[in-house]
């Protein structure tokens, strides 16, 4: 008889338990991230979490998170999400794994394996393979970052490409080689310049500055911005050749004369 109350008791509280899991809060999650209300959001999830953990608060509170740019805990909550349900596919679980492959700042293993999971599953963006190939550089595991940029080069832009080795510091020479091939797809832009004076800054202090010289040279003779010529005068003066950059810091000085001022007073 005992034992026979003791099933029975057993048996109501996990159907108590699955009741609880499975009733709505009433709180529509979905209209209140719709208006931005991602306090409110944070707010409501925690009170639902403290007595089981559910779906659907954990996934809004770490989206929340997310557009609160309060990335660390975006990423906890990323992480349980992925412990908890990284048995299925859809967009939830990739938005969990692209929390942990952006912003697992100073864990790079993280971000590493976030990477691999994502860029397997389907409909995998650009921007991931992009990413995925950062960590791989910064986690020192070269080969994989060779063989992930070999295989997804044909499928991504110059540009794409461009901003992806500069941002992993990739061979002076691959990034040269891609910002070439932009110049020659896309011709002369804002984006590219910003892109090479980003490049500048990094190969110069390897003492590669002089291999992007000759695509500097080509992109200030077709567009005459002054910026370029302040580039390339930065260019020489990582190099040592002062005389050499201040004849193009005096070509941009009409047009950018407190830049060159700048540059001038530290030579």
């Amino acid at each position: 008889m005992i034992k026979h109350f003791m099933s029975r008791s057993i048996f109501f509280l996990f159907l108590f338990l699955f009741i609880l899991a499975s009733c709505s809060s009433g709180f529509d999650y979905e209209r209140e991230y719709e208006e931005e209300n991602y306090q409110k959001i944070i707010d409501h999830a925690d009170s639902e979490l403290s007595s089981y953990i559910r779906k659907t608060p954990l996934y809004y509170k770490m989206i929340s998170h997310y557009r609160l740019n309060e990335y660390s805990k975006a990423v906890e909550c990323a992480q349980l999400y992925y412990a908890m349900y990284n048995d299925e596919e859809g967009k939830a679980i990739n938005d969990a794994l692209s929390i942990m492959l952006y912003h697992s700042d100073g864990d790079v293993e993280m971000s590493v394996y976030a990477g691999e999971i994502l860029t397997s599953s389907n409909g995998t963006r650009a921007d991931d393979y992009a990413a995925y190939f950062i960590a791989l550089m910064d986690g020192r595991r070269f080969q994989q970052a060779a063989d992930l940029y070999n295989e997804i080069r044909s499928s991504i832009s110059s540009q794409t490409a461009s901003f992806m080795c500069i941002a992993a510091r990739a061979s002076s020479t691959l990034i040269v080689s891609n910002l070439e091939a932009w110049y020659m797809e896309d011709g002369y832009s804002d984006a590219l310049r910003s892109a090479l004076f980003g490049a500048s800054a990094l190969l110069s202090r390897r003492g590669d500055g002089l291999i992007l010289l000759p695509l500097a040279q080509s992109c200030y003779e077709s567009s005459g911005n002054g910026l370029m010529a302040v580039l390339i005068g930065d260019i020489y003066i990582a190099n040592g050749e002062t005389n050499k950059a201040s004849v193009y810091y005096s070509e941009a000085y009409e047009e950018y004369p407190q830049v060159v001022q700048n540059r001038i007073s530290r030579i």
